[in-house]
């Protein structure tokens, strides 16, 4: 005799979690952020910092905001390839083709070191200015900001797709000066500076100890690849009235390497 299809099945005890109403609120979350930094961000960064505002966690908004840069930038890759900038990371993704998934790590993982890097930097000047903000509260602004600045180069890739290179390259500078005022003010917000001017010089110092080490870690990764194309001949360097330039060499053939 067969057993009942009921029999093979513990009770129930309680109910799933409710995960659809948790998304609604982490994705209306991220737009009151959204809101509430573009209009506001000394307030809200002061406020958040004090513990008076509850807000969608900095690292989160970050991370949702770098991913939809990548997938902006990846649809503009893919129908309007000569409107991305960065034609460095293009010869090395056409001389190096095997590492696509180190570029595309490196892509997705530095804006947060980055980030992070000039917070360090920036809260280490503050504080010896006299600011008694502890580092969570740089970092948060710091991701704040960066993340806004993110959606901001999302815009200028759809700009870029719209429009062509001229737009989006429009767009993207238009979005990089009102991003550093952003960050600026939200410093401002969370250290409590009476001029918000006064964050413009731990700013730049942290734009700066972040070039060097990016710079430091492309000549670490790229440079020995570099070198070696070069001396298989996959790239060649030209001189001209406008600079030096790499460029993939053509086979026999006339096509790529």
């Amino acid at each position: 005799m067969r057993e009942p299809k009921a029999a093979i099945f513990d009770p129930v005890e309680g109910t799933p979690p409710d995960f659809f109403h948790e998304l609604y609120d982490e994705v209306l979350g991220f737009f009151v952020v959204l809101r509430d930094f573009t209009l506001h961000p000394v307030a809200f960064s002061r406020e958040w910092s004090e513990g008076r505002r509850r807000a969608m966690n900095p690292v989160g908004f970050f991370g949702i905001a770098v991913g939809v840069q990548l997938a902006a930038a990846a649809v503009l890759a893919h129908f309007r390839p000569g409107a991305l900038p960065g034609e460095g990371e293009e010869l090395l993704r056409q001389s190096a083709p095997e590492l696509y998934w180190l570029i595309d790590l490196l892509a997705s993982q530095l804006p947060l070191v980055k980030a992070a890097i000039f917070a360090a930097i920036v809260h280490r000047r503050m504080v010896k200015k006299g600011s008694t903000q502890n580092f969570r509260g740089s970092l948060g602004a710091v991701l704040y900001a960066e993340g806004w600045e993110q959606l901001g180069r999302a815009l200028a890739a759809a700009a870029a797709l719209a429009f062509g290179k001229i737009g989006g390259e429009t767009v993207s500078s238009i979005v990089g000066i009102v991003a550093l005022a952003m960050l600026a003010l939200a410093l401002g917000g969370v250290h409590r500076l009476k001029k918000k001017r006064a964050a413009i010089g731990p700013m730049a110092l942290g734009g700066v100890g972040v070039a060097l080490v990016a710079a430091t870690a492309s000549s670490l990764a790229w440079g020995p690849l570099l070198k070696k194309n070069l001396a298989e001949g996959k790239l060649h360097s030209t001189v001209s009235g406008t600079g030096w330039k790499l460029e993939i060499k053509p086979d026999r053939d006339g096509g790529q390497p």
